[in-house]
C-alpha cells in the first residue's frame, strides 16, 4: 500500500493525455462505424436471406461464444502491461496463443454434431464445424500488433478492425446475391478472419515463428492468469443472467430482460472496451509514476460518472417514454426492469473501469477479486429475487451485485493504489450536479400532459442543451467536468519523442 500525495502534471504526461484522449476518439469512431457497416449489412442479407438462415448462424455463433470463454490467456494483456523490452517475449507468446486456438478449434470440429444435436438443429453441424476454423485462422494474426496497442496507435489497430469488417459484408453480401444461403454468412465470417490475419501482417511488418521458452511462459503466466480469470468472469455474468432470467421467468420475460439490456449496460460494455484499448496501455505507462497513475485514475473517474450519472438520471425519468417511442407498445412490460438496471450501469461502470487502474499497476488479483464476487452475488441473489418479484427483482440482483463489487473496487483504489476515499468523493460531484441540473428540469416536462413523442424529444433537446451549458460552466469555472476529455483531445499536440515500446 502506498500513501496519496499531491499530483503535479509534468509536461511528458500532458503528452500522454493528448494521445490517449485522441485514442479515446479514435476507437469511439471505429466502433460507430463498425455498427454502421453491421447495420448496412443487415439491411441487405435481410432481403437476400430466410430467417431460417440467420437462426442458424446464430446457434452457431452461440457455441461460438461459449467457446470464446476459453479463449482468452491473458497473456496478450500481460504484453501490453509489461514495460522495457518485451521482443524476447512474442515468439513464446505467439506460439502458446496458436496451439491454444488450434485445440479449441479441433475440440470444436470433434463436438460439432453433439453440439448442435444439444440445441436441437443438427442441421447447424457443418456450419458450426466451418466456423471452428476461425479459431485456426485467428491463432496466425501477427503478435506484433501488441505494440500498437502499447504506442497508442489506435488508428492503425482501428484499421485491421475496420478493413477485416468491411471485407466480410462485400464478401457476406455477393454470396448471399449468388448463394443465397446461410453459407454466405459462413463464409464472410471465414474472409473476415482471413483478413484480419492478413492486414496485421501489413500493419505491422514482424514475422513471428513457432518458439516456447517455458520459463518465460511460467513468469507471465503469474500475470496473465488474473487477466484470464477476469475476462472469462464479465463473460459469464453477461451471460448467465440471461439463462438464468429464462429459467426463472420464461422466454417472454427474457425477451423484455435482453432488450432493457441493449439500452441499459450495452454501452457501459462499449465504454469498457474502449477503457481497455485506450485506458490500459496509458496507464500501464504510468505503473512506475504512482502519482500520475492517481491522477489518471481519478481523471477517469470523474469523466465516466460525469457521462453515466446524468444520462442514468434523465433516462430513468424519461424511460416511461421513450421506450413505447423507440420500441413500441408492446414492450412497456420493460419499463420497469430498465429503470432497475439504468441504476445498476453506475456500478457496473465502476467495476469494469475501476479495475483498470489496478491491472496497469500490476495487481490484477485486486480486480479479479471484486469482479468474482460480482458473479458469486448475482448466482446466490437473481434466481431468488426474480423469483420473488420478477423482472424487477432480476434487475435489482444484477444492481446489488455490481454495487457490491464497485465498493470492493473502490476499496482496492484506497489499499493498493493509495487514493483516498475522498479525492474518490470529490470525483463523483461534477457528474452529480450534471445530473441534478438535466433532470429537476426534465422531471417538470415528464409532468406535462404531452405524447409520448413530444415529451421524448423535447427532453432529448433540453437534456443536450442543459448538459452542453453545466459542463461549459464547470470547465471554465473549475476546471472540472467532461470537457477535459474534449480539450485534451482537440487541443495543440505538444512535441516530443516518438513513443516506443
Amino acid at each position: 500500500m502506498v500513501e496519496d500525495t499531491s499530483p503535479a502534471q509534468p509536461p511528458e504526461e500532458r503528452s500522454l493525455s493528448s494521445r490517449a484522449s485522441s485514442a479515446t476518439v479514435w476507437v469511439i469512431f471505429a466502433r460507430f462505424a463498425q455498427q454502421i457497416i453491421g447495420f448496412a449489412r443487415i439491411l441487405v442479407l435481410a432481403r437476400l436471406l430466410a430467417p431460417d438462415d440467420f437462426g442458424l448462424m446464430g446457434v452457431a455463433i452461440s457455441a461460438l461464444a461459449v467457446s470464446q470463454l476459453f479463449a482468452v490467456t491473458g497473456f496478450l494483456g500481460s504484453l501490453v502491461q509489461r514495460q522495457g523490452d518485451i521482443s524476447h517475449l512474442l515468439n513464446t507468446v505467439w506460439t502458446i496463443e496458436l496451439v491454444k486456438n488450434l485445440l479449441i478449434a479441433g475440440i470444436l470440429f470433434t463436438a460439432a454434431s453433439s453440439i448442435a444435436g444439444f440445441l436441437n438443429t443438427p442441421e447447424a453441424t457443418p456450419i458450426l464445424q466451418s466456423l471452428a476454423g476461425i479459431f485456426a485462422i485467428l491463432g496466425l494474426k501477427n503478435i506484433g500488433i501488441v505494440y500498437l496497442r502499447r504506442q497508442l496507435r489506435v488508428r492503425d489497430e482501428m484499421a485491421i478492425t475496420l478493413g477485416s469488417t468491411f471485407l466480410e459484408s462485400i464478401v457476406t453480401i455477393i454470396l448471399a446475391f449468388t448463394l443465397g444461403t446461410v453459407w454466405a454468412l459462413v463464409w464472410g465470417a471465414l474472409a473476415r478472419s482471413v483478413s484480419l490475419v492478413a492486414i496485421s501482417y501489413i500493419v505491422y511488418p514482424y514475422m513471428p515463428r513457432l518458439e516456447f521458452k517455458k520459463a518465460e511462459a511460467v513468469a507471465m503466466f503469474k500475470f496473465a492468469r488474473w487477466l484470464s480469470l477476469t475476462a472469462m468472469t464479465l463473460q459469464l455474468i453477461h451471460q448467465l443472467d440471461r439463462l438464468i432470467v429464462a429459467k426463472v421467468l420464461g422466454t417472454m420475460a427474457l425477451g423484455f430482460y435482453t432488450v432493457s439490456d441493449r439500452f441499459s449496460l450495452n454501452p457501459v460494455r462499449e465504454l469498457g472496451r474502449v477503457g481497455v484499448r485506450v485506458g490500459y496501455p496509458a496507464l500501464s505507462t504510468l505503473q512506475a509514476n504512482i502519482t500520475e497513475l492517481r491522477r489518471k485514475s481519478l481523471s477517469t473517474l470523474e469523466l465516466s460518472m460525469s457521462v453515466i450519472i446524468p444520462i442514468a438520471a434523465t433516462s430513468s425519468i424519461l424511460v416511461e417514454e421513450f421506450v413505447p417511442v423507440i420500441l413500441g407498445d408492446q414492450w412497456t412490460g420493460a419499463i420497469d426492469v430498465t429503470r432497475v438496471l439504468i441504476a445498476a450501469a453506475i456500478p457496473m461502470t465502476i467495476v469494469e473501469l475501476g479495475a483498470i487502474p489496478l491491472v496497469a499497476y500490476g495487481v490484477p488479483k485486486a480486480s479479479a477479486g471484486a469482479i468474482v464476487v460480482a458473479l458469486i452475488t448475482m448466482l446466490i441473489t437473481m434466481p431468488l429475487f426474480s423469483d420473488a418479484w420478477g423482472l424487477q427483482g432480476a434487475g435489482s440482483a444484477m444492481a446489488l451485485s455490481y454495487g457490491i463489487a464497485s465498493l470492493i473496487m473502490l476499496a482496492s483504489w484506497r489499499y493498493w493504489l493509495g487514493i483516498r476515499f475522498r479525492h474518490m468523493a470529490k470525483a463523483f460531484l461534477p457528474g452529480l450536479i450534471l445530473a441534478a441540473a438535466t433532470a429537476l428540469p426534465l422531471y417538470a416536462i415528464d409532468s406535462i400532459d404531452m405524447s409520448n413523442l413530444v415529451t421524448t424529444i423535447v427532453g432529448a433537446v433540453m437534456f443536450v442543451a442543459i448538459y452542453g451549458a453545466v459542463a461549459a460552466g464547470l470547465w471554465f469555472t473549475a476546471r472540472k467536468g467532461p470537457f477535459q476529455f474534449l480539450v485534451a483531445a482537440f487541443s495543440r499536440k505538444r512535441k516530443s519523442k516518438p513513443a516506443t515500446a
